[in-house]
């Protein structure tokens, strides 16, 4: 035999010695030291695909005063590791975005970097499964993203999971009205009377009231409130079915039984008042309309909010009958 083929005889017999070694003894794999690149080093390209992610399960809009959702996951931290490793998940991670005010929503793809950061209170641990968001952030759909999130003492940087996006159809959009008005087109200025008009607007069209464009019950009381309702208003001291009108003075109790409205299936209720048996002086100041029932809902069925809080489902004018 040469000695050339000698050399390579020995180099292929350290090669194969080498190989056997690292299987004999354990040595790293390929795919475990790929994990270990990965684990070592928050830019790897194939960053968090270790983290168990959440399973999303569903959301919906919460009860009175309808200014919140309760999105419901299965965090990743309840996921089995093989082994005895112990699970990567020491947080969450909760994103949002504007899904727009169309008829429908249009989310983001999961992972498209439109998702900004959203802090819920309580904020998310590793095993929480339900967060109750307030619509502050976003005035039209909600779209919701979230990911598990993994620390380490022993190694460097943050990670992630995949992210997992709720789906459009999921988005919850709150129904909220957006201005209020009063129209002095009853022919006296600063009075209350047959002919003026309240006008409330919404940030989606409204359903109906009654069978379509029913009759409004409409109050005036001299405690200096105002009611309006989709049924008849036994008193001031009846809590209505759309919302009351508080911050001017009213100097006469006056009851508007066959007020008219109009707008149904827009974003609009126009109030005409009628059968109001006289007028009555309203004074000046800020008036504020606020939801104090579910007599109106949105066509897409969701009761209007009423929280005096944030969000502040409110709305006020400086205008008079």
């Amino acid at each position: 035999m040469s000695q050339k083929a000698r050399k390579r005889a020995a180099a292929v017999a350290l090669v194969a010695l080498i190989a056997g070694g690292a299987l004999a003894y354990g040595q790293v794999s390929g795919t475990f030291a790929i994990f270990i690149a990965e684990t070592e080093n928050p830019n790897a390209a194939a960053l968090g695909s270790w983290i168990p992610p959440p399973t999303l399960t569903s959301t919906a809009l919460n009860g009175s005063p309808y200014a919140t959702e309760h999105l419901v996951w299965v965090s990743g931290n309840s996921t089995v590791m093989p082994g005895a490793a112990a699970n990567p998940v020491t947080g969450q991670a909760l994103l949002y975005a504007d899904g727009g005010s169309a008829a429908a929503a249009v989310c983001p793809a999961a992972g498209s970097g439109s998702y900004a950061s959203f802090t819920p209170s309580p904020v998310l641990t590793a095993t929480s499964t339900t967060s109750d968001v307030t619509g502050t952030n976003v005035p039209d759909w909600w779209c919701w993203e979230l990911q598990s999130t993994s620390t380490s003492a022993t190694t460097s940087g943050a990670w992630t999971s995949d992210y997992k996006a709720f789906t459009s159809a999921q988005s919850k959009r709150l129904f909220v009205v957006t201005g209020y008005s009063q129209n002095d087109t009853g022919g006296t200025l600063d009075k209350f009377e047959n002919g003026d008009q309240i006008v409330l607007t919404f940030n989606q069209n409204r359903g109906p009231i009654g069978a379509g464009n029913g009759t409004v019950f409409v109050r005036a009381c001299n405690t200096n409130i105002i009611l309006i309702s989709t049924v008849a208003i036994a008193s001031c001291a009846t809590v209505p079915t759309i919302g009351q009108v508080t911050g001017q003075t009213v100097g006469t109790n006056r009851n508007c039984t066959t007020s008219t409205s109009a707008g149904n299936g827009t974003t609009t209720l126009t109030i005409t008042l009628a059968s109001c048996g006289g007028n009555s002086s309203i004074g000046a100041g800020t008036a504020t309309f606020t939801p104090t029932g579910t007599g109106l809902a949105a066509t897409a069925g969701t009761n209007l909010c009423s929280s005096g809080a944030a969000p502040n489902c409110t709305a006020t004018t400086a205008t008079r009958f």
